[in-house]
């Protein structure tokens, strides 16, 4: 009895963080995100808005994002074109379906929603010096599977969810993250992942990594680099996440991205960090 009464603390603590998912309903939440990419000293940056609003059905809820803002600065080449192809969405409501648990099931029109993003870069692409790269980038949006088409648009909702995140108990551990651009697919970061709870509910995630990468500069864009294994660390990543345990939605994160290249030449720096906030019905 003695044994089983020491176990109970942990029970409880282990109860009480079981996540939940109870966003206030039927009024919006503001969803900002600012992306800054400083490529040799060179900053771009990104920045948009959105609302979601959440309503509870008999299977779960639904959650209706929509952009209402976006301003470019300084976008250029590719990256213009897919922020022209986001600013298509303006005002376009997106239909989101969600478990109770805020799990994301489905999106409404998808397919529809991948053509007007696809038919914004071609009508973007046909204006500058280089109309065939239209085809090189919509073709492959149109050719995509539906389950990856669907895929892609949830990433628009994702980051705000927290799922079982907020179910981690206070330490701190060692990880390994899986490749994303700039790595190469099979490529990893290691590094260490902290948890903390607060007494008002909030679930901060911090996690620090590096990685091993070559990044050779492509042709036709200077400072973006392909990656592949050399012997030198190069790549870090930061990036702090805080979840409310009792919305089940993300309160603010950053994320911050650094590379550091070398062309045989001189070395290239690449950062690209991004910013999310998200503030509640007021």
């Amino acid at each position: 009895m003695i044994r089983w009464l020491g176990l109970l603390p942990v029970a409880l603590l282990a109860s009480a963080a079981q996540a939940a998912f109870q966003p206030i309903q039927d009024r919006p939440y503001r969803y900002d995100s600012v992306e800054t990419r400083t490529v040799d000293g060179v900053e771009r940056r990104f920045q948009s808005t959105r609302t979601v609003v959440f309503h509870q059905t008999e299977r779960g809820f639904s959650a209706i994002v929509t952009l209402v803002m976006v301003d470019q600065q300084n976008a250029a080449g590719v990256a213009r074109m897919f922020a022209t192809a986001t600013a298509s969405l303006l005002n376009r409501p997106l239909h989101f379906t969600l478990a109770p648990d805020g799990a994301i099931k489905g999106v409404e029109d998808a397919d529809a929603t991948i053509a007007q993003i696809a038919a914004a870069i071609e009508r973007m692409a046909m204006g500058t010096r280089r109309p065939g790269m239209s085809s090189a980038l919509a073709a492959p949006l149109r050719a995509m599977p539906p389950e990856r088409k669907v895929a892609m648009l949830t990433s628009i909702l994702s980051p705000l969810l927290a799922g079982p995140l907020t179910d981690r108990l206070p330490g701190k551990v060692a990880v390994t993250l899986p490749s994303r651009p700039p790595l190469a697919p099979g490529m990893a970061l290691s590094g260490t992942e902290t948890v903390r709870r607060a007494a008002n509910g909030e679930v901060t995630i911090e996690t620090e990594a590096a990685g091993r990468v070559d990044a050779t500069p492509l042709a036709n864009n200077p400072g973006q680099f392909a990656a592949g294994p050399v012997a030198a660390p190069s790549v870090t990543t930061h990036a702090t996440r805080t979840f409310d345990s009792t919305s089940g939605l993300l309160v603010a994160s950053s994320e911050a991205t650094d590379v550091i290249a070398s062309d045989g030449r001189a070395f290239h720096r690449t950062r690209t960090a991004t910013v999310i906030t998200v503030t509640p019905p007021g």
